[in-house]
């Protein structure tokens, strides 16, 4: 359970694992290369993609 109204989801492809971490006071600033850095938290969910035969 996340004890929070709002999260962070974030992910490169969709067949790709995924993180969903609550959301920070302030969101962070894209780099460069324009990927954003993974706030700050006391926990990190990780999603795992499942491809279902069918």
């Amino acid at each position: 359970v996340i004890n929070t109204s709002r999260v962070v989801f974030g992910f490169t492809e969709p067949s790709r694992p995924a993180i969903l971490v609550p959301e920070p006071a302030e969101l962070p600033e894209a780099d460069a290369d324009g990927t954003f850095p993974t706030p700050e938290t006391e926990f990190t969910y990780l999603l795992m993609p499942v491809r279902l035969p069918g």
